[in-house]
């Protein structure tokens, strides 16, 4: 049976993440290297994940390589939603943004965070996004919460979609 995975923000190829995030890597070789056998430790060919955004940076100084090179070392099917970053790799996302409807809850996927409620769809439960990297791991300043699933929060590994709305079920019971 097929899984669905969410993550954001790999990086991958890009050097001075690790410098803005703190990242526990030497270099961005090594960080690729630990992602990719990350990744491939839970997703299984046939799985899908939901990237959010800022999946890779090419050129300059960065890895040579393209999305397409990272992909291939990838298990599962790979779904872009474009991130900030990913104008300047080439990215070809078509998704800008995502409402799903999954497990009996509707929730929002976008690479920034919604600033107000009034970008929030009304039946929305919570939100996923990226982009905020180690700053925060659940926004509650708005009407629904705002989950970031950028990799320093989950321990630089897609989470199962299930696995986070257990996360997002014990966050609103405990703030019942």
């Amino acid at each position: 049976m097929s899984e669905i995975y969410v993550i954001s923000d790999d990086h991958f190829g890009h050097e001075n993440i690790i410098k803005y995030t703190g990242r526990p890597y030497e270099n961005y070789q090594h960080m690729d290297v630990e992602l990719i056998k990350n990744h491939n430790s839970v997703v299984k060919d046939g799985d899908v994940v939901y990237h959010i955004g800022d999946f890779n940076m090419s050129g300059g100084k960065n890895s040579p390589l393209k999305i397409k090179d990272y992909e291939r070392q990838l298990n599962g099917t790979i779904v872009h939603i474009k991130g900030n970053h990913d104008k300047s790799n080439k990215m070809k996302s078509i998704l800008e943004i995502a409402l799903c409807k999954f497990g009996g809850y509707t929730f929002l996927m976008q690479h920034v965070p919604p600033l107000m409620d009034a970008e929030i769809p009304e039946d929305c439960d919570f939100v996923l996004c990226g982009h905020m990297h180690q700053k925060w791991k659940v926004n509650l300043d708005l009407r629904v919460p705002i989950i970031n699933m950028s990799v320093e929060n989950w321990n630089y590994t897609p989470v199962k979609l299930n696995d986070v709305i257990r996360f997002y079920e014990k966050l609103v019971g405990e703030n019942k």
